[in-house]
């Protein structure tokens, strides 16, 4: 397999928070989900996974969570081993949970409680936070996630985007030192977009690190220093920075991030990478200098 391009201007003396070595998982025999993963995450990094739909992004963010656990290879976290028979200690898992906060794609498999207002203290009371202090995070978070008006109100009947905020919250009212994010912008409207965006940037200056899924590829260099990108094969194809993620046509071809869009004026034809950042909104990339540029082996 051929080696991802590693970026030179992330600062080798930050400290790892996980270090993934030649990592493997499968659902089930017949369905790799991620393949000899090896890769590094530093503290303080803000860092983007991108790929095709079902290459293999949540899983790995579920495997940094410690919600799935490698089959093959090492995953560590803090410089320790994680595995099952790790988190089965009831210490250890409480100083993980404590540093590593989990954003699910789905909010609604995240929110339980009877109001927002204790689906927000939840979190605090179960790491025994005193009373006093649980209160103060909720009001704290709920003012910084702009969910302070929705309080008393079930989650159930929030919107999307509101019930993203929520669950976003839930995970900050921990105060983590790490957060990973599935898919966060998913479904999100363009004002809802905005803010969240905004909220990333803001924990990012607070030293937060930031391990992000998506497919959206303009978000990338607004939200990541690194961009970790995903082939179809279930292997990480590229770690690189996130500014030159649009250098590499080829390379974003390759993983089926963008495709060949073509047009016709009158008898002259035309194409220029294309790619979907939803189901039917997509957006152009610069034009092609000539079809030379496509991969061969694309069709």
């Amino acid at each position: 397999m051929e080696r991802p391009e590693t970026p030179s201007s992330v600062a080798s003396s930050l400290a790892n928070v996980f270090v993934l070595k030649q990592v493997s998982y499968r659902y089930n025999p017949e369905t790799p989900a991620l393949s000899n993963i090896s890769v590094e995450f530093r503290t303080g990094e803000n860092v983007a996974i991108l790929g095709a739909n079902g290459c293999g992004k949540s899983t790995l963010l579920k495997l940094l969570g410690g919600l799935l656990f490698a089959q093959e290879g090492e995953v560590l976290a803090f410089g320790e081993p994680l595995t099952e028979a790790f988190l089965n200690v009831e210490r250890n898992a409480h100083r993980f949970r404590r540093r590593v906060g989990f954003v699910f794609q789905n909010a609604d498999a995240q929110l339980f409680s009877a109001t927002v207002r204790e689906e927000l203290a939840f979190g605090p009371l179960h790491l025994g936070l005193p009373y006093e202090e649980v209160l103060q995070r909720v009001h704290d978070v709920a003012r910084l996630v702009n969910v302070e008006s929705l309080l008393d109100r079930p989650p159930f009947l929030l919107s999307h985007g509101e019930k993203r905020r929520v669950a976003l919250g839930c995970v900050l009212a921990t105060n983590p030192d790490v957060l990973l994010l599935d898919e966060p912008t998913t479904g999100l409207d363009p004002r809802s977009q905005v803010r969240f965006l905004e909220l990333l940037h803001a924990l990012h200056q607070a030293g937060k690190t930031l391990i992000i899924s998506t497919h959206d590829l303009h978000l990338v260099p607004e939200i990541a220093q690194r961009a970790l990108i995903m082939a179809e094969d279930h292997t990480l194809a590229a770690d690189i920075p996130a500014a030159q993620l649009f250098d590499n046509l080829d390379l974003l071809y390759r993983v089926n991030l963008i495709h060949e869009h073509m047009h016709r004026h009158g008898n002259i034809v035309h194409s220029h990478p294309h790619y979907h950042s939803g189901e039917h909104a997509h957006s152009h990339l610069p034009s092609l200098e000539s079809p030379s540029q496509k991969p061969e082996n694309e069709s």
